[in-house]
């Protein structure tokens, strides 16, 4: 409601002037200039300006309380006060490319009932859309409510947030929050597609994305992870990476720094020459507990680019808790050489080259952390069979030097 004041005679320069505000800027009256004076508010008369305040401050007392925002506050975008109900913003579910989930929390403290609703929209100060509302009776402590979305804009950020509104007329509203809808395949131009595989190498702190890439008729794409701790908030990036067709179609990247035990969301996205994007499934992984004193992790691969004289070899060392590691490769034609480097070796120092049998390449003398590795091994006898591993030289729990190593991998090189 708009109330209004007539005075067929005020003066100003008596009036407080956070009152005058007030008046002139929530009920909507102006301040004639004359001489004499009468005073009216909602319907009363006063003789005086004095008895005017005093009713017209208790009268904004009572709008305070009962709507539960400031008497100065057009109640378009005022801050809830928390005094009998509170509303909590949670993260949607069932994300999907046209529809979602909203899920709030109701606390009613002193409330008996309270209507319920969210809003949302395309900017977080815009909310213009609205879900259907439901009365709500008053429960002990904290209780979940819902309500399901459809027809939204596939690969779309919405804004929303949860709002109650109790019997007294007291709002509260939630904090306001953001998710992203799915992919439409109708609308994917890219000239390439990109798939979305299983994580690997899972650890407390890292894990290892994979992806594959459908060049089609493209010669290459530009390709990289989206991922975070929400699914419909993938907030973080891999860094974009030029591959071309000829290097194959899958693609893989470490992401590091992760929590433990914690789970991520993540997708593939590529993009080909002419700037057009096409997106890969959301999936899941979760990491793995902090352990202390856990020893590191070897992780040979399998070869690529296997050629007549040389192939390509790749793994990766993760040193966890330990630090100051030497990271290292053998190769060679005898498996039994390249099996045994651990038992019959302690430090990196004492392998011994031994032509076509044995032959070791040092990748890092002090690795503290996780690290991929590759390497093309050059001067290899044509049409023979090859076997490598990864291994890495540590200082135990005891304080003795030990070297673990991955698991050994074989390739035959082509014939001339």
């Amino acid at each position: 409601m708009l109330y209004h004041i007539y005075m067929k005679t005020i003066f100003t320069s008596l009036l407080p002037v956070s009152f005058a505000v007030l008046c002139a800027g929530t009920l909507g009256f102006f301040l004639p200039t004359s001489a004499y004076a009468e005073y009216s508010f909602h319907g009363r008369t006063f003789e005086t300006q004095e008895e005017m305040q005093v009713y017209a401050s208790s009268y904004l007392s009572v709008w305070k309380d009962l709507h539960g925002y400031p008497s100065n506050s057009t109640g378009a975008s005022h801050k809830p006060i928390k005094t009998e109900l509170e509303i909590t913003t949670r993260n949607v579910t069932d994300i999907t490319k046209e529809g979602v989930r909203f899920v709030g929390l109701i606390d009613f403290h002193k409330s008996k009932v309270a209507r319920i609703w969210f809003e949302y929209g395309f900017t977080p100060n815009n909310l213009v859309y609205k879900t259907d509302s439901e009365v709500l009776k008053t429960k002990t402590g904290a209780s979940p409510f819902d309500r399901k979305v459809l027809y939204l804009l596939p690969r779309t950020t919405y804004y929303y947030r949860a709002v109650g509104l109790n019997e007294h007329g007291t709002y509260d509203y939630g904090e306001v929050k953001s998710f992203t809808t799915g992919v439409d395949s109708s609308l994917d131009t890219a000239l390439i597609r990109v798939r979305t595989g299983s994580a690997t190498a899972v650890d407390n702190n890292r894990a290892t994305l994979r992806g594959t890439i459908d060049f089609r008729k493209a010669e290459y794409s530009y390709v990289w992870f989206e991922y975070g701790e929400e699914e419909s908030d993938l907030y973080r990036q891999t860094p974009k990476t030029l591959v071309y067709k000829l290097q194959g179609r899958n693609y893989e990247y470490p992401v590091m720094k992760l929590g433990d035990e914690t789970p991520y969301y993540y997708r593939t996205v590529g993009q080909d020459s002419a700037g057009d994007l096409s997106y890969g499934k959301t999936m899941r992984f979760m990491t793995q507990r902090y352990v202390s004193n856990e020893k590191p992790k070897v992780v040979t691969n399998a070869t690529k680019n296997v050629q007549a004289h040389s192939a390509t070899v790749s793994g990766n060392v993760d040193m966890n808790t330990s630090r100051n590691g030497v990271a290292f490769m053998v190769y060679g034609e005898d498996q039994t050489a390249i099996s045994t480097i651990a038992r019959t070796n302690t430090r990196y120092k004492d392998i011994r080259p031994r032509g076509d049998v044995l032959q070791k390449v040092l990748l890092d003398a002090d690795l503290d952390t996780y690290q991929m590795f590759t390497r093309t091994i050059q001067y290899l006898d044509l049409n023979t069979k090859h076997y490598f591993a990864l291994g890495v030289e540590y200082e135990d729990a005891e304080g003795d030097d030990v070297l673990l190593m991955g698991k050994t991998q074989s390739f035959t090189t082509k014939k001339q």
